[in-house]
């Protein structure tokens, strides 16, 4: 009979061996082609999986119960991957895949080009700018933080993208708000792009905001609907995407679901996703460090922690002497001070107050002095350029349009980013124009229908009568 020791040795054995299987499957399946175009990873992966087998069949001799996941079976993954290599192989998904990817590098790029200025600082820098801005310095710290182990302060130079390979695609980015993790994810979002650009095989990253996430739908299906909304693309071509692992989901604002019953339902959505897959997923996601806190861990590989700025950093920012000022309350206002070291607010105040001293009251809080700050922003961003033809607006109907605008991205399934397409007659503020919008509508598309039907002559010039009219 077996000894606890000699049971014990093969359920490690067992362990061991399914982790390297999965990491030759993901590698297989998401990087080069390498299924296709390799026999030697082929025959390691039957190799592992004949020697699964034989474990598993020792310890079921000896009466011991051995779990059965699917990436034990050679003929599901074997037919998985022969599927996905032909998906990649035709013209059609080479067509799709690079209208895909050709969108979402122009989406990452968009947002990069509109971030803070302190965290575009190490984007120039990261991207080989050939004209370099006069402040280089990194407007982040990284730590990397592991399940009972100490903290670890990752050198400065380190790419977010080898971290992520380093862990086979799956991260958990916190951080404080306005500590970047928006802003990294859009960068390592960046660099993934890139890489599946030259690579019909590598998986096209997009980003979802999770304020938007539904409770009665599954993750995948819920991703699925974002996509066909957001794109228009038939939802069984973005099905086959996913079964695939043609799509890398990158999870944005765990935090911006309002309660915390609904993000721990979004956690248990996200580890059903994980652990409901053939193979193992690239899944990232961010969330704000005090919130995650609350919430059962995600059956994620690693965690980084974005670090506040340092007193060096800041004060390097804010070299030039037309910071003087600013400098100088730092110096009189640790909370002031302490604010500065998150990127967001100290690009705030670096675009605010270079021309005019920043005015508090005395014994101000951090909510408060955040408060003044942003207010102040606002004004700055809304005050009379010297450019006699910009468009300028008063500031009081500006602020009014912008608190619309947010009441109704809030009440609108939460939304974070706004689409001028995703405008409907529910954004009107009464009844009666919700109606009139209604009735205009009825008779637009009924005379449309009849210009159709009548072909009395091209609908082009009818439309462009009727609109001028």
């Amino acid at each position: 009979m077996p000894t606890p020791q000699d049971i014990e040795q093969q359920q490690q054995l067992l362990a061991n061996n399914r982790t390297h299987l999965k990491q030759l499957l993901r590698r297989a399946a998401q990087h080069d082609n390498t299924y296709s175009n390799s026999s030697e990873i082929t025959n390691n992966i039957a190799a592992i999986q004949d020697e699964i087998a034989h474990i598993k069949a020792l310890l079921r001799s000896w009466g011991v119960e051995v779990e059965h996941p699917p990436t034990d079976e050679t003929w599901l993954t074997d037919d998985l991957l022969h599927q996905r290599a032909a998906l990649i192989a035709s013209k059609a998904n080479h067509h799709n895949h690079q209208v895909f990817i050709s969108d979402m590098r122009r989406r990452f790029i968009e947002h990069l080009e509109n971030a803070p200025i302190m965290l575009l600082l190490r984007f120039a820098e990261h991207n080989n700018a050939s004209e370099r801005p006069a402040q280089q310095l990194h407007p982040y710290n990284l730590v990397h933080r592991r399940p009972d182990q100490p903290d670890e302060l990752l050198p400065a130079e380190m790419r977010l993208l080898d971290l992520y390979d380093q862990h086979n695609g799956q991260l958990l980015i916190l951080g404080a708000p306005g500590a970047g993790k928006t802003f990294l994810l859009h960068e390592l979002g960046y660099e993934l792009a890139e890489r599946a650009a030259t690579n019909d095989s590598a998986p096209v990253p997009v980003i979802f905001s999770l304020a938007t996430w539904q409770p009665d739908l599954s993750l995948q299906q819920w991703m699925i609907n974002e996509l066909s909304q957001r794109y228009g693309a038939k939802q069984q071509f973005l099905t086959q995407l996913f079964e695939f692992y043609l799509v890398l989901p990158l999870l944005d604002g765990l935090d911006e679901l309002g309660t915390l019953e609904r993000r721990q339902q979004c956690v248990a959505a996200i580890n059903e996703y994980y652990t409901d897959q053939l193979l193992e997923p690239p899944l990232v996601v961010t969330c704000r460090e005090r919130e995650y806190q609350e919430l059962p861990g995600l059956a994620l590989n690693a965690a980084l922690v974005v670090q506040p700025l340092t007193p060096t950093q800041v004060n390097g920012y804010l070299a030039e002497p037309t910071f003087a000022s600013l400098r100088q309350t730092f110096e009189h206002n640790a909370v002031l001070a302490d604010l500065a070291r998150v990127p967001l607010m100290l690009s705030l105040m670096a675009n605010t107050y270079r021309e005019h001293a920043l005015q508090l009251p005395d014994n101000a809080d951090a909510e408060t002095i955040r408060q003044i700050v942003v207010s102040d922003y606002v004004a700055h961003c809304c005050a009379p350029r010297a450019d006699a033809n910009a468009l300028t607006v008063p500031v009081d109907k500006l602020r009014a349009f912008l608190a619309w605008l947010a009441r109704g991205m809030i009440a609108h399934n939460n939304q974070q980013d706004f689409y001028i397409e995703f405008l409907q007659p529910s954004w009107l503020p009464s009844k009666q124009l919700r109606l009139t919008w209604r009735l205009v509508a009825g008779l637009v598309a009924g005379l449309v229908g009849d210009l159709i039907h009548e072909r009395r002559t091209p609908i082009k010039q009818y439309g462009a009568r009727f609109i001028l009219q």
